[in-house]
C-alpha cells in the first residue's frame, strides 16, 4: 500500500516536470494573447494550451493531464500484474509513457505549424497576385483564404474578418501567431503589422518575405530527407519490440513465463525499457534538427 502511494506522488511530480519541461508558461507576448481572447486566467499563453488549440483538440489541459495520468496508472498496474514483485520497472514505464505523451503532443503541434509555414508560401502568391489586380489589402486578403485550403484558408478569413471589425491589425494577427507560432508566420504578420501602422509597399514585402519562408521550406525538406534514415530507426525502436511480443506469444506461449519466472526477467525487462526510452528521445533529439 505505501508503495502505491508512493508511486502515485511519483507520478503526479512527474507530470508536473513533464508539464514544466515540454510546456512551460509562456510570459512573452501573454497580455496580448489574453485581450485577444479574453482569457482572465492566462490560460492562452500557456503552451499546452496552445499545443491543444493548434491540434484542434477541443480539450482543457487539466482533462489533458488527467488522461495522461490515468494511462500511466493503467501501465504502472499492468506491469505489476506482470511483474509483482518488480515495482521500478513498473514506475520506469509509466513514467517514461507520461514524458513521452507531453513530448509526442509537443512535436506534433510543432509539426502542424510547419505544415502551415509551408502552405502560407502558396497563399502569399496568392496575396501578391490579388494585389497585383489592384485590391487593397484587406480584400486581397479576403480572396487569398477563399482560394487557399485548409488551417490557411481559415486562418486568412478569420484575419480579415478581424480587420473588417475594425480589430487593430496587432490583435487580429495574434491569433495566427500563437496557434502557428514559427519565423515564416512572425514575418508574415510583421509585413502586414508594418503595412498598416506605417504604410509603404506590401507587395515588395510580401515577395521578400515569401522568398525566405520558401527557402526556409526548401532546406527543411532536403535536411528530413537526410534524415531519413534516422527517422525508420526511430519508429523501429518505437513499435517493432511491441509487436515481436504478440508473434513470440502466439508461437511460443511460454515464453513471456519464462522470462517472467526466471530470477533476472524483471532486470532484463527493465534495462529494456529504459535503453528504449533512451533510444526513442536520443533520436527524437537528432530529428529536432530539422525544425
Amino acid at each position: 500500500m505505501f508503495e502505491t502511494i508512493l508511486f502515485f506522488l511519483l507520478l503526479v511530480i512527474m507530470l508536473y516536470i513533464g508539464r514544466q519541461l515540454f510546456f512551460s508558461p509562456d510570459t512573452e507576448g501573454s497580455s496580448q494573447d489574453d485581450a485577444d481572447e479574453g482569457n482572465n486566467n492566462g490560460s492562452s499563453s500557456n503552451s499546452l494550451t496552445r499545443a491543444l488549440r493548434t491540434l484542434r483538440l477541443e480539450i482543457e489541459p487539466l482533462v489533458f493531464v488527467a488522461a495522461v495520468a490515468m494511462i500511466g496508472i493503467v501501465v504502472f498496474l499492468l506491469f505489476l500484474e506482470l511483474f509483482p514483485k518488480s515495482l521500478s520497472l513498473a514506475s520506469i514505464a509509466a513514467i517514461a509513457l507520461v514524458i513521452f505523451a507531453f513530448s509526442l503532443l509537443g512535436d506534433l503541434a510543432k509539426w502542424r505549424a510547419r505544415r502551415f509555414e509551408a502552405g502560407l508560401v502558396d497563399a502569399i502568391d496568392l496575396l501578391q497576385a490579388c494585389l497585383h489586380s489592384g485590391e487593397n489589402p484587406r480584400d486581397a486578403l479576403r480572396t487569398a483564404g477563399d482560394v487557399s485550403k485548409g488551417a490557411v484558408k481559415k486562418e486568412f478569413n478569420e484575419l480579415a474578418k478581424r480587420l473588417e471589425l475594425g480589430m487593430p491589425i496587432e490583435k487580429a494577427t495574434a491569433r495566427m501567431v500563437e496557434l502557428y507560432d514559427s519565423e515564416g508566420v512572425r514575418l508574415f504578420t510583421q509585413v502586414l503589422i508594418a503595412k498598416w501602422n506605417a504604410g509603404g509597399d506590401l507587395l515588395m514585402l510580401l515577395k521578400s518575405v515569401n522568398r525566405i519562408i520558401r527557402d526556409r521550406v526548401k532546406l527543411r525538406l532536403k535536411v528530413a530527407g537526410q534524415l531519413a534514415g534516422a527517422r525508420y530507426a526511430l519508429f523501429f525502436v518505437a513499435f517493432v519490440p511491441y509487436m515481436v511480443i504478440p508473434a513470440f506469444l502466439w508461437k511460443a506461449p511460454g515464453w513471456l513465463q519464462t522470462l517472467t519466472d526466471h530470477p533476472m526477467g524483471p532486470t532484463f525487462l527493465l534495462s529494456a525499457v529504459l535503453l528504449q526510452v533512451a533510444g526513442l528521445f536520443w533520436m527524437r533529439r537528432i530529428l529536432r534538427t530539422d525544425q
